[in-house]
């Protein structure tokens, strides 16, 4: 797989341009601005083009203000179809649990999917009062149901994080309103699932399943920080992670390793090029390492960084069957649209957004910062060729994420680099011992030795990051940007990385000159 080291105008680079404002303005004025007026609008570029001429310039012009309007009927389009009417009162209802359930204080919470009535289908953001030694809730499992009896909220934002919009981010998980519901006012039921799509029946058996794998690792490792740190980097789940453990993450700049994205499923996807490699060229063997793939994003819950990783890895198994290695940002522009244009309000994921821009970082970044110490002629060995990648890798994604996680989170790590160095090879091998102890369930024995070693290594990778986050100037907190300003950032980096290249082109062509003179 090689990157491209440069920014070059591919078609969908070109469109993605245009699209994804298209669809911020279409965010904005959609309550002014109803869906057929887009439509309507879609109509004018064809048009212009038919009595204009088609003169390459201008036909491009065209398909690109056409793009722009696309976007804005879309998002205006997913607005509308979200908005769902809440009943004014309280409702006796029957749901099923369809995400693992969370502690905080005297409260669980948890999404749940209505079974019955006019909202059945319908996925809401459950809170769950615990007080005493009532826990029943705290006890609720993926596909447990229950009679409940709440009212229905409209989701509202939290005052104390002025740039994380909690209404979007729901929206991005298909959730149309929030619940709070009382010890007295539920009960344990068996409901009927016929009701829901056959996507949420196998979504809700997914995470059964997840579950079962999160039940043996426990019983291996026990309800530790270790075992809290495999599930979540192998499976996806979060649920056991304390908020002392995710502040050393965050503060380390490892919050990425935690959170499924293209390391871990670059992993599975070298492990089962591994076992495909003879047979890359064939139909049948890509199509098994993307199903697979495909399968494990399903069985992680679907999350957005997730779905955008397994379509790249699609994307690279497609040109593979072409005979074309290269990986380049137009084909990361594509796999953005279809993401968008299959779920708009995706684009309002901080995950969906730090995915992407780390992966542009990488590819546009990392080939400019490894060669420009002449690798291959000052660092003759492996090791040293392979730790000054590791840091082009960690400087190249920093550019492309730190400004996000300056904007949401309000901090920024100065301990990346040496963070990285140690935790990406850790958490690599902790994710190839998790999927082995995983195959090797029929086989208690093996298994138990196998989870040992994990363990033993998780418990490395956090110490190794207290260590780290107990350095002076570690993190910088308090950091406070606005939207502006976060654009403002990205324009000056780009403007910089585009001097830059403006700049070695003139040097390479002084050089060329002089020799030939």
């Amino acid at each position: 797989m090689r990157y491209s080291g440069s920014i070059q105008l591919y078609p969908f680079v070109r469109v993605a341009a245009f699209f994804i404002p298209g669809m911020i303005v279409g965010d904005a004025l959609s309550v002014v601005l109803p869906v057929w007026f887009w439509l309507v609008a879609m109509v004018v570029p064809p048009i212009a083009s038919r009595f204009l001429g088609s003169w390459p310039l201008l036909r491009g012009t065209l398909i690109l203000v056409l793009s722009f309007i696309a976007g804005a009927a879309i998002m205006t389009f997913a607005k509308r179809s979200a908005d769902v009417i809440l009943p004014e009162r309280p409702i006796d209802y029957e749901a099923v649990v369809v995400s693992s359930v969370s502690e905080r204080g005297r409260v669980a919470f948890c999404d749940i999917v209505i079974t019955s009535g006019s909202m059945a289908g319908n996925r809401v953001r459950a809170t769950f009062l615990c007080y005493g030694n009532d826990t029943e809730a705290a006890r609720l499992s993926i596909g447990d149901g229950f009679r409940a009896n709440s009212k229905l909220l409209a989701p509202t934002n939290f005052r104390s994080s002025p740039n994380f919009d909690y209404v979007r981010w729901l929206q991005a998980q298909g959730t149309v309103a929030t619940t709070f519901i009382t010890p007295q006012r539920w009960e344990r039921a068996v409901v009927s699932l016929e009701r829901l799509s056959h996507y949420q029946r196998a979504r809700i058996a997914a995470g059964k399943l997840r579950e079962r794998l999160v039940e043996s690792l426990g019983q291996k490792g026990g309800h530790t920080d270790e075992q809290a740190v495999v599930t979540a980097m192998a499976l996806g789940d979060k649920s056991e992670l304390g908020s002392d453990l995710k502040k050393v993450y965050s503060a380390t700049g490892a919050s990425h390793i935690l959170a499924l994205s293209g390391l871990h499923l670059g992993i599975i996807y070298s492990v089962l090029f591994f076992f495909f490699r003879r047979y890359n060229r064939y139909v049948w063997a890509n199509s098994i390492v993307i199903v697979t793939i495909w399968c494990y994003a399903f069985l992680v819950g679907m999350m957005p960084s997730v779905v955008r990783a397994a379509s790249m890895f699609t994307a690279t198994s497609l040109l593979t069957l072409l005979a074309r290695d290269r990986l380049s940002v137009n084909v990361l522009a594509f796999v953005a649209l279809a993401i968008l244009v299959c779920n708009p309000f995706t684009l309002w994921d901080v995950g969906f957004q730090m995915s992407f821009m780390a992966v542009l970082g990488i590819m546009v970044f990392f080939r400019p910062i490894y060669h420009c110490v002449g690798v291959e002629r000052l660092m003759a060995s492996r090791l040293l060729r392979w730790g000054w990648g590791m840091v082009a890798v960690s400087v190249a994604s920093q550019l492309g994420v730190a400004p996000l996680v300056m904007f949401y989170f309000g901090n920024f790590s100065c301990c990346f680099i040496l963070t990285n160095l140690v935790a990406v090879p850790l958490a690599t091998v902790i994710i190839y011992l998790a999927l082995l102890f995983f195959v090797l369930t029929p086989v208690a024995v093996v298994q138990s030795l196998v989870a040992d070693v994990l363990f033993f290594i998780a418990r490395l990778l956090n110490g190794y990051l207290e260590m780290m986050a107990n350095l002076p100037f570690a993190v910088v907190d308090g950091i406070r940007i606005n939207t502006i300003q976060l654009v403002l950032i990205y324009v000056f980096i780009a403007s910089v990385y585009g001097l830059s290249v403006y700049l070695g082109r003139i040097h390479r062509w002084s050089r060329l000159v002089s020799r030939e003179v």
